[in-house]
């Protein structure tokens, strides 16, 4: 996922395998540069190790790695979230894939905060509730960063969980 940032003019990409983020000008002139956006929690995300021959063996390989999702901007507090899913090593169903239906397979999150400069402030671990929470419905509004959660026996309702970054007092 890409956010663009008007207020520092900046590129910021997340890629699902990589524990960095990259940061570059909309103009590409710049050079890139990396960032560190990771859980503590997290181990290495291991590359493929070759090229899978069925999709049970591919969804096995993903299921025992980190992934991590959008970056996401919240201009009111000079802040990035980046949403990171925590290793599913047993368990899951191997013909599914989480990214379709989140419920197949569900994984917890971490929720990685950082600052303007990219440095990481905070992280927060995120348990899957059994109703389903979806990796790219999220946004950002002056009230926080918002993740939608699915109660399939209410389809028509959204209902989303709000976090707010609030600064330490000590």
């Amino acid at each position: 996922m890409v956010v663009i940032t008007p207020k520092q003019k900046k590129i910021v990409t997340s890629y699902s395998g990589f524990e960095y983020i990259s940061v570059t000008s909309p103009s590409f002139n710049d050079t890139v540069k990396y960032f560190k956006a990771t859980s503590e929690k997290f181990q290495e995300i291991r590359p493929a190790p070759k090229p899978y021959e069925v999709v049970e063996e591919e969804i096995d390989h993903y299921m025992n790695v980190p992934t991590f999702g959008g970056i996401y901007y919240d201009k009111f507090r000079d802040v990035y979230y980046r949403i990171g899913k925590f290793p599913k090593p047993e368990g899951y169903d191997g013909f599914k894939s989480d990214y379709l239906d989140p419920m197949a397979n569900p994984r917890d999150w971490a929720i990685i905060v950082l600052d303007k400069d990219f440095k990481k402030l905070t992280e927060y671990t995120l348990k899957q509730p059994k109703d389903g929470i979806y990796f790219e419905n999220c946004f950002v509004n002056k009230y926080g960063f918002y993740v939608a959660y699915v109660d399939y026996s209410k389809e028509d309702k959204l209902v989303f969980k709000g976090f707010v970054l609030e600064e330490n007092q000590n």
